[in-house]
């Protein structure tokens, strides 16, 4: 049986740290009950904090003042081996032609590199990452097999 989880928040930075605390507990209980490991805690951890910073910054990094809020849609759905997270934003498409739009670019200075790396980072944490465009908002969905899982497994020895 799945346990699924909604919210929705204003798409802005300082309300990343309070989604953070929620998901933290969720992943404090998963450890407590022996279905996810510590490393596993960090990487979903830090996936979301990704996530969550895409959604804000390129999905409402476009509105000028006085533009309405947008909003961050986010949801967990936490099922026997697994866990599946999604953001959905109301920002323009994400432009992703291929891997190499992924690379930080060649000209940017060494402390911005980072920069334009969030779903790269995602993607290395993550055993599924798909995104899709769905009723004019972003939805990018993740998942993560618990260690118990051959996919998990497989996908540890190859990180």
């Amino acid at each position: 049986m799945a346990e699924r989880f909604y919210f929705s928040l204003p798409a802005r930075l300082e309300y990343r740290d309070a989604a953070r605390e929620f998901i933290e507990f969720l992943l404090s209980r998963l450890i407590e009950q022996k279905r996810i490991t510590a490393p596993q805690k960090h990487r979903l951890s830090s996936a979301f904090v990704e996530a969550f910073n895409n959604s804000v910054l390129h999905g409402s990094s476009k509105d000028g003042p006085g533009a309405p809020p947008k909003q961050v849609d986010i949801a967990f759905e936490l099922r026997p081996h697994e866990m599946e997270l999604s953001f959905r934003d109301e920002g323009p498409p994400y432009a992703l032609r291929g891997p190499e739009e992924l690379e930080p670019s060649e000209d940017l200075e060494p402390d911005l590199k980072e920069h334009g790396m969030g779903l790269q980072i995602i993607q290395s944490f993550m055993d599924e990452v798909s995104y899709q465009r769905l009723d004019h908002k972003n939805e990018l969905r993740m998942r993560l097999f618990f260690e118990s899982q051959p996919e998990a497994k497989e996908h540890e020895s190859k990180v």
